[in-house]
């Protein structure tokens, strides 16, 4: 019967697990003893605080009400499927812009093409772009963030302060 003491045991969660079931793993080796858990890079940022990182600002059901939605480094229709639903339940009931920073993907609803990668973030951040007037006068904005805007080599650090920044600058952030 092997005896291992959990302060010796350490998690590793690679680059095709999705941070939901990374959660799960960090809170199951906690329940165990082990605080210890080593992510890859484009993980790295959701060490410390990994629920932070998976929620977004409202319920799924509640997108339905959304007026504007910023998509930044996501593709909802590969990475979020419900997400991805409701959007064009929302998009197909009018009176709706979505704006998206990132790759150029082919979602099931019209998407307004702000850019790519973390120039353009700092623009819309700034509220040097067009898409920022939508943002102001929404009344039940909604901002989406993927992990892909982690894995572009401008550090993480850096692009969590400019999430941040968003978010405090947006009125009405449901």
């Amino acid at each position: 019967n092997l005896r291992v003491q959990p302060s010796t045991i350490v998690g590793v969660v690679g680059d095709l697990v999705d941070s939901e079931s990374a959660l799960a793993f960090k809170e199951f080796l906690a329940s165990k003893g082990s605080p210890h858990i080593f992510m890859d890079s484009s993980h790295s940022i959701l060490a410390d605080d990994l629920s932070g990182t998976y929620r977004f600002n409202t319920t799924i059901a509640k997108l339905e009400e959304a007026d504007v939605v910023l998509l930044i480094g996501v593709d909802t229709r590969h990475e979020a499927s419900m997400i991805n639903v409701r959007l064009r339940k929302r998009y197909l009931e009018g009176c709706f812009e979505i704006g998206s920073i990132g790759d150029d993907v082919h979602l099931t609803f019209p998407v307004n093409r702000l850019g790519f990668g973390i120039a353009t973030l700092e623009r819309v951040v700034r509220g040097r772009d067009s898409f920022c007037k939508h943002l102001a006068q929404a009344k039940n904005p909604v901002i989406i963030c993927g992990s892909s805007i982690f894995e572009r080599g401008t550090g993480s650090k850096n692009v969590v302060k400019l999430l941040s920044t968003l978010r405090n600058n947006i009125p009405n952030l449901v």
